[in-house]
């Protein structure tokens, strides 16, 4: 591999989608995995946020998607569409 194929260093592509409009709010919710959620928490702290992100990190891991929505703030695991939690 030369040099031109290598990516530049701390370059990360974004994992992320935008997906399942949100029934509360109707704005298209991100989607990734718990981990990239709390690391986000980290930088940019939100009231309340980092109780939900432990709970969700202790039950299902932190590789596993999950959804936030950016207008209201709701979160969900439940990725099989629009939830009503």
């Amino acid at each position: 591999m030369n040099r031109s194929q290598r990516r530049a260093s701390g370059y990360r592509a974004p994992s992320g989608t935008f997906e399942y409009p949100c029934t509360h709010c109707g704005t298209e919710r991100l989607v990734c995995a718990i981990s990239e959620f709390i690391g986000f928490n980290r930088r940019h702290p939100m009231p309340g946020l980092q109780s939900v992100l432990d709970a969700l990190l202790s039950v299902y891991g932190p590789n596993t998607r999950a959804s936030m929505c950016p207008g209201c703030f709701c979160v969900t695991t439940d990725l099989t569409g629009p939830h009503s939690d």
